[in-house]
């Protein structure tokens, strides 16, 4: 499922107009976004955890050249579903 098909599902449970659906979608995803970007974790009760977590500062090797690289410390988001998601999920 992606995005619009998402939105038309919830727009037809809700009864809601599509456009107003796509909105509300749209911010909770700019919102989640920006709160990690911020060092902030969200936590939906009952689905689960968005956490943004650090990934140290490590040694690769170039595959073309054979030079050693050296990436930066970076932060990437991660998702942690909750107990009864995973539940569901499970049936």
């Amino acid at each position: 499922m992606n995005k619009a098909e998402l939105t038309k599902e919830v727009a037809k449970h809700t009864r809601d107009p599509q456009c107003k659906v796509e909105r509300i979608i749209n911010e909770m995803i700019d919102t989640i976004q920006f709160k990690l970007s911020k060092g902030n974790d969200v936590t939906l009760q009952n689905f689960g955890s968005f956490l943004r977590v650090e990934r140290p500062e490590r040694t690769c090797r170039n595959p073309m050249t054979g030079n050693l690289i050296v990436t930066p410390v970076h932060y990437s988001p991660k998702f942690r579903a909750g107990k009864q998601f995973k539940e569901l999920v499970n049936k």
